[in-house]
């Protein structure tokens, strides 16, 4: 009896040894991807941030240029809609897609044809409006200008006194708009929309090599575990690109409907032959089942259910096999803000209508018959 007790015994310490000896290294592998990652994550960062010295100057930057000896030329200038700036004495000189390191090489040189060893300075002081295209499973696609024009700054425009010269702060990332700002302004995500894989591309100054790069974002990380490292800064001319996704994110859908990314509210037309024809306001992840139950349902003699929504521009009208009690997503399918949910008329209610609209007409012909007789 002994013997076998030790020996149960001796078992346990043997399996607890073995599945030890299992685990560390699983958790020592775990503990190598999550640094790995973060490490990817870090250099893939580096490409996000935006560096003032690398910002492209376009039409409706507004710059200030200081003479060290020549004072009464101090002024503000604003890059012109043809992408020139005219500058004191010199006139226009090309600054669009430039950074702020060139057009201070060129105004330089340009200076130093009429000026004995020029000490000049051009600084950014006002960015441009930022327009950025946003693409992809996004509720309302398209070109978003996300700032306005500064109508303070543009009162300062020409030559001012040195003394008045600082009235306008030097350009700052800190209040352009974010990534998550962006989405809100274009009304939020589709239910498919991969949050964790967002697509961005940002232009590169030809000094650096020009055209694109572009860098995968994570931004549902905000929801899972309030990182917001990818929630960026956004400058004029940047593209998101949402993709799809290819499986079932409920946890995505249930945390985004929480949260304030996308409209309190969503607006869905529910018409046809429902109790309560009209404009609906509904929760952002509501469903073509929703809308009708909120519009009072169906009426009977009902006919096929139409659900007319966009995509890309395009008007999409799609028949849907009406079941209250479905939950499948080609039934059932999530609505968007501007959805037109149309329950059309049966034959026999549409005969019936027509019989109505008939109808009384003939008994006013017999009820006059009847009068005149």
């Amino acid at each position: 009896m002994f013997y076998f007790r030790f020996n149960m015994f001796s078992r346990k310490l043997l399996f607890l040894f073995l599945l030890i000896s299992q685990i560390l290294p699983i958790a020592n592998l775990k503990s190598e991807y999550k640094n790995h990652h973060l490490d990817n994550k870090l250099i893939a960062l580096d490409e996000k941030v935006v560096n003032k010295n690398q910002y492209i100057l376009g039409a409706g930057d507004i710059l200030s240029i200081r003479f060290e000896d020549f004072e009464e030329y101090n002024s503000y200038v604003k890059i012109k809609i043809d992408g020139n700036l005219d500058l004191p004495m010199i006139g226009d000189v090309v600054a669009e897609d430039l950074i702020i390191e060139e057009i201070n090489s060129l105004a330089l040189e340009r200076y130093s044809k009429i000026m004995n060893n020029p000490i000049i300075e051009i600084k950014l002081v006002k960015q441009r409006p930022i327009k950025v295209f946003l693409s992809g499973e996004i509720t309302r696609p398209g070109l978003y200008k996300l700032t306005k024009d500064d109508e303070d700054a543009v009162k300062y425009l020409g030559s001012v006194n040195s003394d008045e010269f600082e009235i306008i702060e030097d350009f700052s990332i800190d209040n352009a708009p974010t990534l998550y700002e962006g989405i809100r302004t274009a009304q939020g995500i589709t239910s498919v929309t991969d949050l964790e894989n967002i697509e961005f591309r940002r232009k590169i100054p030809k000094k650096y090599g020009g055209g694109y790069k572009k860098t995968n974002l994570n931004l549902l990380s905000i929801f899972i575990y309030g990182d917001d490292s990818d929630n960026i800064k956004l400058m004029d001319g940047d593209v998101i690109i949402f993709k799809k996704s290819n499986k079932k994110i409920p946890e995505q859908i249930l945390n985004v409907s929480k949260s304030n990314l996308n409209p309190a509210t969503i607006g869905v037309y529910v018409t046809g032959r429902v109790q309560k024809p009209g404009l609906k306001n509904l929760l952002p992840g509501s469903t073509l089942n929703e809308a009708i139950a909120v519009a009072g349902g169906p009426k009977v003699l009902r006919g096929k259910v139409e659900l007319i929504t966009s995509k890309n521009d395009k008007l999409l009208i799609r028949t849907v096999k009406y079941n209250p009690k479905s939950t499948s997503s080609k039934k059932n399918p999530i609505l968007k803000s501007g959805d037109i949910v149309r329950v059309r008329n049966s034959v026999i209610s549409a005969g019936t209508e027509l019989f109505s609209e008939i109808v009384p007409p003939i008994i006013g012909i017999n009820t006059i018959y009847e009068i005149l007789e």
